[in-house]
């Protein structure tokens, strides 16, 4: 028992959260005065109970022999993960439900669509277009409205939603969809196998950089707009500064990808996926900061 809650735990992959955590901290960066106690609350539901539970469930459908994200050489997922997957999402939706009604009902709708992302009966994650677009909107607006509705309770989140907001929400979307097709390139066979037509596959690898790179710069693009519409353009070149590991990193890694398509691997993925992370948190971060100050 205690080996299978020892992989049930890998499962949870609890460290991948830090890789969505930028949605986070742009909302952060949006939300105003802001109690720190809701804040806190607000980590703890999304990145230590709904992701991981996401991810635990997610490995169950799967059942991956191959390495996936956060996880390369993942153990059998055991049966026990589907209750502790429960019990988490309904402890973050209990928390949620007592700071925010209308934010537990955006996050009950995020956690469905994770489960029909993943679940057999349905399997979302099989169809390459509709896969990508589920995943950047629920992962980046979705998210991103949760966020805010939970921090501005004041804010009738249904009715009054903001352009500044509205903005943030699109800006959410792109940076998702500016990393999402990367994490699916050493993948291939893996999916093959299961059923699976992801993004990734249906562009190539080669071309899932491109496309990666072009909705970097459209994401780049959106940010610097975003930025300028609130007179914060000098911003945008710090942005770029925290970011020059990530995208030395990207350039490098995709030269090597054109002479040989085996550099399309696990380890160059999640370099790729925690320098780009860690720079986007950076920088929201650093915006929230400002934003309090």
């Amino acid at each position: 028992m205690n080996e299978k809650l020892t992989s049930a735990f890998q499962h949870l992959r609890i460290r991948f959260s830090f890789f969505l955590m930028p949605v986070y901290f742009l909302a952060l960066s949006t939300s105003g005065e802001l109690d720190f106690t809701t804040a806190l609350l607000g980590f703890i539901i999304l990145h230590l109970l709904i992701y991981p539970a996401s991810n635990g469930y997610n490995s169950l459908m799967d059942q991956d022999t191959g390495s996936i994200g956060g996880l390369e050489n993942p153990p059998e997922a055991p049966r026990v993960l589907y209750p502790i997957t429960l019990i988490m999402d309904g402890l973050g939706l209990l928390l949620a439900y007592l700071v925010s009604p209308p934010a537990a009902l955006l996050l009950l709708a995020y956690i469905l669509a994770s489960r029909l992302y993943s679940w057999r009966a349905v399997r979302i994650k099989k169809y390459p277009i509709l896969g990508f677009l589920w995943v950047i909107i629920f992962q980046g607006a979705m998210t991103y409205w949760f966020c805010i509705s939970l921090f501005q309770q004041e804010i009738n989140i249904f009715s009054q939603t903001s352009s500044q907001h509205l903005s943030a929400m699109i800006l959410a979307s792109a940076m998702i969809a500016s990393t999402y097709p990367l994490t699916q390139v050493y993948q291939h066979e893996q999916d093959r196998k299961d059923g699976i037509f992801t993004i990734s596959m249906l562009l190539g690898i080669k071309n899932t950089f491109k496309f990666s790179g072009l909705m970097i710069m459209v994401f780049t693009l959106f940010l610097a707009g975003y930025l300028i519409s609130f007179e914060r353009w000098y911003d945008i070149f710090i942005f770029l500064i925290l970011n020059i590991p990530a995208s030395w990193h990207f350039y490098t890694w995709n030269k090597k990808v054109k002479s040989n398509s085996n550099n399309a691997n696990y380890k160059n993925t999640m370099r790729m996926s925690l320098l780009g992370a860690g720079g986007a948190n950076l920088f929201f971060i650093y915006l929230s900061l400002m934003n309090i100050l």
